[in-house]
């Protein structure tokens, strides 16, 4: 009678209904049809009694039962959710039958412990191409080869291995994986957080702030420096309190990449956190550098304080980040702050008024320009008469004539100031200018020649045309190109009239010349 009812239908519908948990294990351990078996094994973990958990497990160990039935036992085992449950599964991974082993991942997909997790990702490295799309589609990420550059970024024994897993991996921007990661994240192993800080960081969503900022009291050393670079990879400006923390600490390479972001984020918050690092002289040039920056773009009255208590330092590269970071802020109060600073007796603080004036185009600093006209250093003239060719106002004009024409002026000097008026076009500029072709100083005929190419009168051009026979080589050069920017037949006669020339590169200058006027 035994074995008669081990062969007979079983409604498995009315012992689930009835929660007859001896009949469904009686089906499950005895019944010949493994379909039968199977289904009584989930008829009995949507029950879920506690005792009925050894019965599933033995069935799922047990080498001598059917693979199907064995992996249901398995999927029912995962509703337990306990870590007895997850121990066995765990364990059932070293089986030696695929199916097993995929169906296995599955019901380790929901503990989303770091035990289970890890089991997971190790199966992502399995030998059957089943059991790695199972781990992938466990992990969430459904592609095998994220799963597999996955498996490498936390396993590879290999750095630059695991970081390029690491940034293929976050380059996949789904969410599933950094639910995956930020389960990962309490891991004791080092190597591992701190490839998981990167990948994290990477994926620059909100997702991921909370999970990272939790580690923040918990981390030391190189491993607390990748956790607030990954941070400070995220825009959200959540972040920008624990980024004004992160100056505060050791590391130059946290408190570097904390500037850099609270440089993108331009907030008044970090204005404070800022101003010791940029005031001390111990800290990296590099450092302070992006510090300037970053008060350059936060803009405000205290930033620009704080960048004028600085320029006066010794580093050449410090000095031009604190002029770049004056130009972007452009402050109502800068061209009287530049007013002090270009009456300094130091000519480094000078030249630094010059070239912030050069870029900012303020009107208002025109006096300021004028003034500097009588600077003792060459120099600071040469840059104030470069700056002046930015503006075009009467007062401009007339000084840079007057520079070009004054015969004691340095030739570097009346050469800038050239240069400056060919940038105006302003006519009135011409006579001046042809005059400078007859000067001694082979610079200012070189500057003279460039500048007469923007005029298209027969005045410029004459003075051109007699310039390709001037004794220097770089003149006639200059000269060729200028004609050729004037478009005009006459300038056509005047270059075919120097093709003799006895220096190559004035031939090849001429030659160019005449290809652009279509001669």
């Amino acid at each position: 009678m035994e074995k008669l009812m081990q062969i007979l239908p079983v409604n498995i519908d009315k012992l689930e209904k009835n929660k007859d948990i001896a009949g469904l294990v009686k089906t499950l351990k005895t019944h010949r049809d493994v379909k039968t078996r199977i289904k009584a094994a989930y008829a009995l973990a949507r029950i879920k009694d506690e005792t009925i958990f050894e019965h599933l497990s033995a069935i799922f160990q047990s080498p001598g039962d059917p693979i199907n039935l064995r992996s249901a036992a398995a999927l029912c085992i995962g509703e337990f959710k306990s870590a007895k449950a997850e121990d066995i599964l765990i364990k059932g991974m070293k089986e030696e039958w695929e199916e097993l082993r995929a169906n296995t991942l599955q019901a380790l997909a929901d503990f989303k412990t770091v035990k289970s997790i890890k089991a997971i990702v190790k199966a992502l490295n399995d030998d059957s191409e089943k059991v790695r799309n199972s781990a992938a589609a466990s992990l969430g990420i459904g592609d095998p080869n994220s799963g597999k550059n996955l498996h490498e970024a936390l396993n590879n024994s290999q750095d630059a291995v695991r970081l390029k897993a690491v940034k293929e991996l976050a380059a996949t921007r789904n969410k599933n994986v950094i639910e995956v990661l930020t389960i990962m994240i309490e891991d004791p192993d080092d190597t591992l957080r701190k490839r998981i800080f990167q990948a994290m960081g990477a994926f620059e969503t909100d997702q991921v702030i909370d999970p990272l900022i939790s580690r923040v009291d918990k981390e030391k050393g190189e491993t607390l420096s990748v956790l607030f670079t990954s941070i400070a990879r995220i825009k959200n400006d959540k972040v920008i309190d624990i980024l004004i923390e992160g100056l505060n600490q050791p590391r130059p390479e946290v408190k570097l990449a904390c500037v850099q972001a609270l440089c993108e984020k331009r907030s008044e918050r970090s204005i404070e956190g800022l101003i010791p690092l940029i005031m001390n002289l111990k800290e990296p040039v590099e450092l302070r550098s992006m510090v300037a920056k970053a008060l350059g773009r936060i803009r405000g009255q205290k930033s620009l304080d704080v960048l004028f208590n600085v320029i006066d330092d010794e580093s050449d590269i410090f000095r031009t980040r604190i002029e770049e970071a004056l130009i972007e802020m452009d402050h109502p109060e800068l061209v009287g702050r530049l007013a002090a600073l270009s009456a300094s007796p130091k000519e480094n603080l000078r030249r630094s008024a010059v070239k912030i004036m050069a870029r900012i185009k303020n009107e208002n600093s025109v006096d300021l320009l004028l003034g500097l006209l009588s600077d003792p250093s060459d120099e600071i003239r040469g840059l104030a008469v470069m700056a002046m060719g930015e503006f075009k106002s009467p007062r401009i004009i007339e000084a840079l004539i007057n520079t070009l024409s004054n015969k004691a002026e340095a030739p570097s000097v009346r050469g800038r100031a050239a240069q400056s008026l060919g940038r105006i076009k302003d006519e009135r500029a011409i006579p001046t200018l042809v005059e400078a072709l007859k000067d001694e100083s082979d610079y200012l005929r070189s500057n003279a020649a460039m500048s007469l190419g923007g005029f298209k009168k027969a005045e410029a051009i004459e003075a051109l045309g007699q310039a390709l026979f001037d004794s220097s080589e770089s003149v006639k050069i200059y000269a060729a190109d200028s004609l050729a920017g004037t478009k005009d037949i006459k300038a056509a006669e005047f270059l075919r009239k120097a093709e003799k020339d006895p220096s190559d590169r004035v031939r090849d200058a001429i030659s160019k010349a005449l290809k652009s006027l279509g001669k």
